[in-house]
């Protein structure tokens, strides 16, 4: 990868997706249009509004739009709830997505309930029916250390934080007045994307940490023969490996997991 493509990452973003440059767009605009009559104002409602934005989006957003899904055999099923109330957490859903174009298992966290998502591939070989235990034990650390709520409620910290450098910089006056807008674009966006990077670190980091979490019920050989699966059954994992880590959103490289559990 050159120095062109690589800045190229860094411009887009781990999160170079349309909804996440709309919702870039959606707060420079709300800054750039002088609603109230203060930098404090502007603070406390725009960082107030994030909050209940994405808290809401927590517990309203569907996981995989337009899936597929099938009933998880008894053995599963009764498997999850088995560790559901060994750790302690109520409302877990099991659901069984068909047609998956990966092998994986998530774990999506509300504020009132806790998601199991479980792709048909861990059942098409006796070898994967015996690593989904594994597996599982990690999206049960997710679940255990409040992972899904974190990542949100960091989400709308590091937003706060972000914001409030930019409303200071802004009473800083360092730009000329013609062209005021255009610097506090530019400004803007170096602000959130510098947000997006630490957001996705942020991630990265809880994946490792779920996966120490996991040792608690799975040894380390098993968990990275799990994860050696894993990768062995996703040949989009190895494409992706040619992005370096630090642009990756959620996820670090499966192999990186690896070479940790193993140290």
């Amino acid at each position: 990868m050159n120095l062109v493509e690589k800045i190229g990452l860094v411009i887009a973003g781990p999160y170079s997706t349309p909804v996440a440059y709309a919702g870039d767009l959606l707060w420079l605009v709300a800054l750039n249009y002088q609603y109230f009559t203060s930098p404090l104002m502007w603070f406390v409602c725009l960082s107030v509004a994030h909050i209940i934005i994405n808290l809401t989006h927590l517990q309203q957003r569907k996981l995989i739009q337009n899936g597929a899904f099938g009933e998880a055999n008894p053995e599963t099923t009764t498997l999850i709830q088995e560790k559901a109330t060994r750790d302690g957490i109520k409302n877990v859903i099991c659901t069984l997505v068909t047609h998956f174009p990966v092998m994986n298992a998530f774990c999506e966290q509300k504020l009132t309930s806790c998601e199991i998502i479980v792709s048909h591939h861990w059942f098409e070989t006796p070898e994967g029916t015996e690593h989904l235990d594994n597996i599982l034990e990690h999206e049960f650390a997710h679940a255990r250390a409040h992972h899904m709520i974190k990542r949100f409620l960091t989400a709308s910290a590091l937003f706060c934080i972000g914001l409030g450098a930019f409303l200071y910089l802004m009473t800083l006056n360092l730009f000329p007045e013609e062209h005021l807008h255009i610097c506090n674009a530019l400004t803007a966006f170096c602000i959130f994307r510098v947000i997006r990077f630490l957001q996705a670190w942020y991630h990265r980091t809880q994946e490792f940490e779920a996966d120490g979490m996991a040792l608690t019920y799975a040894s380390p050989a098993k968990l990275a023969a799990c994860l050696t699966f894993m990768r062995k059954h996703n040949p989009g994992e190895k494409i992706l490996e040619n992005i370096p880590e630090w642009a990756r959103a959620t996820h670090p490289y499966i192999s990186s997991r690896i070479q940790k559990l193993l140290r």
